[in-house]
């Protein structure tokens, strides 16, 4: 039985051969001719409104620029920092005024926004910039008897603080962002920093601090000063690392009874305590920050002092190459540091030298190692002192508090 007896069937009709055929035989013919109408009319349809609209470059022009920025996006180049000496964006937001100078600017700027575009007005005869320098590193490396020693050159100013620790204490970091509380800035700039006086003298003073923890926050810290005040120099001293480590755990526990040094032995903390604050003998402790500095700051914003050669008998040479650095005149006071003992602890305090292990001795300069090498790589590098010569003035050192070990145990004296 074909399909139509099963349809009819199954509605209760009555076949009969041949009935309904001619019937079902139009209705499909009449189903397939509206359906061919229907495809004709829709065509007429489309062709008619196309042939209205006019074509889409005739209404939309595209600018020249964007073809070109979407080369650019399509390319997706790789940005690469290339830092220059004191070179700045001219934005010139706020000082629009004509023949306005330098020191205008600085007299209104209570933020770095601020003394960033006024460093971008011709200095007319100003001398300094303002700030002009940091003392940024590193702490029981000397840099209290530099700031006190520059401080008698009569180019110099001291600020309200020696260390004002802006950056280090009074700022939060997030990510690569650093957030300032207003006021704390304004206090800065004006008060510790003397802007007042500064401009008073004409741009002729220089006006500095010295917040030694500046440099060991360089992955945090470079970048973003540098977007501050790029024409910032830094002046970084650093110390035989076992022996800083040393001198900053005796000083905390001294004169502050804090630190792993208060209810723990010596050797155990410089093993053991985690804390980076001490500057305890490990791995990439000096040249990591340093790698993150000269990402960020030209080389030439950047001076390295070897704490070893400031206190011996470098000395005279690297503080006449300081002040040629900062750009004062060498000849006007003597190159020569006046330390005193309130600042050396080692000369007071244990002077015959800390009683450590020999095997815990060795344990350390094999920690540090590593760290030296690639410092003084870097140093080499980027010409920024005799790396070989900082090496040699560390291992003697070590050498010579090996020497003084008998039976496993030695008295270590610091640098």
């Amino acid at each position: 039985m074909d399909g139509r007896r099963r349809e009819y069937r199954a509605v209760g009709a009555d076949y009969q051969p041949g009935a309904g055929t001619s019937a079902w035989r139009i209705g499909n013919i009449a189903v397939y001719l509206f359906m061919a109408i229907t495809l004709i009319w829709l065509s007429v349809l489309t062709v008619d409104r196309a042939s209205s609209v006019p074509p889409l470059e005739h209404n939309i022009t595209i600018p020249e620029e964007s073809k070109t920025i979407k080369k650019e996006e399509e390319r997706v180049p790789i940005p690469v920092k290339q830092p220059e000496a004191t070179t700045m964006k001219k934005t010139f937001i706020r000082f629009q005024e004509p023949g306005m100078t330098f020191l205008d600017a600085i007299k209104t700027c209570e933020t770095f926004n601020c003394l960033r575009e006024a460093h971008l007005l011709p200095k007319g005869n100003a001398t300094y910039n303002f700030p002009h320098f940091i003392i940024a590193g590193y702490s029981k490396s000397a840099t209290t008897s530099l700031y006190r020693y520059l401080n008698t050159h009569p180019a110099f100013m001291n600020p309200k603080k020696k260390e004002p620790a802006l950056f280090t204490n009074r700022c939060d970091f997030t990510g690569k962002k650093m957030f300032c509380p207003p006021y704390r800035v304004k206090e800065y700039i004006e008060t510790i920093l003397k802007r007042d006086k500064f401009v008073k003298s004409g741009g002729n003073v220089i006006m500095f601090e010295a917040t030694p923890r500046i440099f060991d926050l360089g992955p945090d810290l470079a970048e973003i000063l540098y977007d501050l005040m790029p024409w910032l120099k830094l002046v970084v001293s650093l110390r035989e690392p076992i022996s800083r480590s040393i001198s900053k755990y005796v000083m905390f526990k001294e004169k502050f009874n804090k630190g792993c040094f208060v209810d723990k032995p010596l050797d155990w903390c410089l093993q053991f305590s985690k804390d980076p604050f001490y500057g305890n003998p490990q791995r990439k402790y000096y040249s990591r920050p340093l790698g993150f500095w000269l990402d960020s700051f030209p080389v030439q914003q950047i001076k390295l002092i070897q704490y070893e050669e400031l206190v011996g008998e470098g000395q005279a040479r690297e503080l006449h190459s300081l002040k040629e650095y900062i750009g004062v005149d060498p000849s006007l006071t003597e190159d020569a540091l006046d330390f005193g003992l309130a600042n050396c602890r080692h000369c007071r305090i244990h002077p015959e030298g800390w009683p450590m292990e020999e095997k815990v001795y060795r344990k350390l300069i094999k920690r540090v190692l590593l760290d030296v090498e690639e410092l003084t790589r870097l140093i080499d590098k980027y010409q920024l002192g005799n790396g070989t010569k900082w090496r040699e003035n560390w291992q003697k050192i070590w050498d010579d508090n090996l020497a003084r070990c008998k039976q496993g145990m030695c008295h270590i004296q610091l640098s």
